[in-house]
């Protein structure tokens, strides 16, 4: 297969990191790629970066997205030639194989391809010991999804542009921000059960602390999620709210200081049979609430 794949790059005064992402693209062992960097109008030297490289395959386009990421990935895919998209964030980068390895997943009949990922810390510049956590998907996968949680990281990402034109693209929802890229494999995983997982790290993720980590953000994030998402498939089965989802929201709630519901969460959660490492985390903020108080 000598699919095109068109990687699209949203990005945002990252110059100084979307330099290894176009070197780590430039060092595929696949070859037929175009890249559409998605600039929403950066202040640094984004744009002088991208015309130092001489590759035609390398593209730019400028866009006012008014904080929604989404809306530039969208545009990236409007433009794309490809029948392949591929999504890589401006500060991620590939290892030499992953397009060689993803393109030949998805030639095996699978709609979305996706992997594992290596942890690196940007304050410590090094690559932790531990890796994203992505996990193969059992059908159904939008039961798997909501049930265990997001697994499927957004650089690590191949997926068939028509499945995305499908869905109408990623939601570019105010209150999705840094929860589209879920939303998204939610959404694509009721029109498609062929998701395929590669058991290997094929890139870094640059764990930055900003943006999804912000607690009021994630409020929001979770309360749409659970909307769209959530409550309609609990109380379509008539279960309980899953339990990482539960400790998402008690976390939360405990970061931006709304005490009382977390306690109320905290208590739900000890009551259920946890795994060891989470009732520790649980018990522990549980204790932080009490002492506080």
């Amino acid at each position: 297969m000598n699919e095109l794949v068109s990687i699209v790059i949203p990005t945002y005064n990252h110059g100084r990191y979307l330099v290894r992402a176009l070197h780590s693209i430039l060092g595929q062992t696949y070859t037929n790629w175009e890249v559409i960097v998605v600039d929403n109008h950066s202040l640094d030297d984004t744009e002088e970066i991208v015309s130092s490289f001489s590759d035609t395959r390398i593209k730019i386009i400028k866009v006012h997205n008014n904080g929604i990421i989404a809306f530039s990935r969208n545009a990236g895919v409007k433009v794309s030639k490809g029948r392949i998209i591929a999504f890589l964030d401006s500060d991620d980068w590939w290892t030499p194989q992953k397009l060689e390895l993803s393109v030949n997943k998805i030639d095996q009949g699978y709609d979305i391809v996706y992997h594992d990922l290596w942890l690196v810390d940007i304050t410590k510049k090094i690559r932790l010991p531990k890796r994203v956590g992505a996990r193969k998907l059992f059908p159904p996968i939008y039961d798997d999804l909501i049930m265990k949680g997001n697994a499927i990281p957004n650089s690590s990402v191949l997926v068939r542009k028509c499945l995305l034109e499908e869905i109408n693209g990623l939601s570019e929802d105010k209150e999705l921000v840094a929860a589209e890229d879920f939303d998204c494999w939610l959404r694509l995983s009721i029109i498609t059960e062929k998701f395929g997982f590669i058991p290997q790290s094929l890139g870094y993720y640059l764990h930055s602390g900003n943006n999804s980590s912000n607690p009021m953000k994630k409020s929001k994030n979770l309360k749409k999620l659970c909307e769209l998402h959530f409550i309609p498939f609990i109380n379509e089965r008539r279960i309980e709210m899953p339990t990482y989802m539960l400790y998402m929201k008690a976390r939360t709630y405990y970061q931006i200081g709304q005490k009382a519901k977390a306690k109320k969460i905290f208590k739900i959660l000890l009551n259920r049979l946890l795994p060891c490492n989470l009732r520790l985390k649980v018990l522990w903020l549980y204790f932080c609430l009490v002492v506080a108080e």
